[in-house]
């Protein structure tokens, strides 16, 4: 489940890069710094991963927990392994978020701004 969200989060990234290349390109010729567009990118990206991951544990939790009833030996679920699961995920997302916004902040904005 966690692969899908890091394949839907890659491609939603990728698409809104593109998609808002020329506000980056913009925000740069207005002076703004790359860690200033990289940050505003991230914190953005970031709610999503933060409303996604809290949701996700939620119904992961609830649905293993209906799950593990069905045995007879009892094993607690830990929400920690949640936890750390989600922490690699957002790991993987800004990573993802920093390299594909990376690449259009180093671009020419004068090229991003020309399809116009």
């Amino acid at each position: 489940m966690k692969r899908a969200n890091i394949s839907i989060c890659g491609l939603y990234i990728r698409d809104e890069s593109q998609r808002r290349s020329k506000e980056i390109a913009i925000r740069k010729i207005n002076g703004a710094t790359s860690s200033e567009i990289l940050s505003l990118f991230v914190s953005e990206i970031m709610k999503w991963v933060l409303a996604a991951a809290i949701v996700g544990d939620l119904a992961a939790y609830y649905v293993s927990g209906l799950w593990l009833e069905q045995f007879s030996e009892k094993v607690t679920v830990s929400l920690w392994y949640l936890l750390a699961a989600d922490l690699i995920v957002a790991l993987i997302v800004a990573v993802t978020v920093v390299i594909n916004s990376l690449q259009i902040t180093r671009a020419n904005p004068v090229l991003s701004l020309k399809n116009e």
